[in-house]
């Protein structure tokens, strides 16, 4: 009878709880339309977490009344069925949705592409970072204060987006107006990770800003060891 009443309930309860998730808002890394935004960071595993478990929820309620042990076999069920197609529904919109940005991006001036770029690095955008570079984005592109996108991805730590750029040439010794290098931001801010990966990649430790300050000087002088 268990049997029965699973095959009997778990088409018409995994049907309902498939259209309510789909309902909800795909999560998206990046915003590719009208002006760049300060986007959070959040884990999208969370959001996926956070929609199935809302989902559960109602499938639970849905099924008030049965047999626990009956109630626990359906939502175990339905809870991993409809987290596997959850995903991989949401892989193929990201992909539909990369091909759509990569053909945006492909239109985009020069200028336009370079201060994406510099905006998605700070970001730590790391999929619209790497779209933009298929797509020619100057990954040296320098703003009105001479920060380039390197610059921008080591002030705020984005370790994977350092590595990025300089897998795809980045430049790491140019310096802004005040004669600041990725690598003195980098120590000013403490992102160790982000210090070695620079240095494995030629950047210059003796550089001088404007003040005369060193990488070291600044790493000194914030307690970073």
């Amino acid at each position: 009878s268990l049997i029965l009443c699973f095959h009997w309930l778990a088409i018409p309860i995994l049907w309902g709880l498939w259209l309510k998730i789909k309902k909800k808002e795909v999560p998206s890394e990046f915003d590719c339309c009208g002006e760049d935004k300060d986007e959070s960071n959040s884990s999208k595993n969370d959001k996926y977490a956070s929609t199935i478990a809302s989902a559960t929820s109602h499938a639970r309620n849905t099924l008030t009344g049965l047999p626990q042990d009956c109630q626990r076999s359906i939502l175990e069920f339905l809870t991993e069925t409809a987290l596997i197609k959850f995903q991989h529904t949401c892989k193929e919109l990201d992909q539909e949705g990369d091909e759509e940005r990569s053909q945006r991006y492909k239109q985009l001036s020069p200028e336009a592409k370079g201060l994406k770029l510099l905006n998605y690095s700070k970001n730590g955008q790391y999929r619209a970072v790497c779209l933009l570079l298929k797509n020619q984005a100057d990954v040296n592109f320098q703003n009105q204060y001479s920060r380039t996108a390197l610059i921008f991805a080591s002030i705020y730590g984005h370790e994977a987006v350092v590595r990025l750029l300089l897998d795809n040439h980045a430049y790491p010794n140019l310096q802004d107006q005040q004669g600041n290098t990725a690598l003195i931001f980098a120590s000013l801010t403490g992102h160790e990770a982000v210090i070695r990966l620079l240095l494995d990649n030629h950047a210059e430790p003796n550089l001088q800003e404007q003040q005369g300050c060193t990488a070291l000087m600044y790493a000194s002088k914030n307690g970073h060891e």
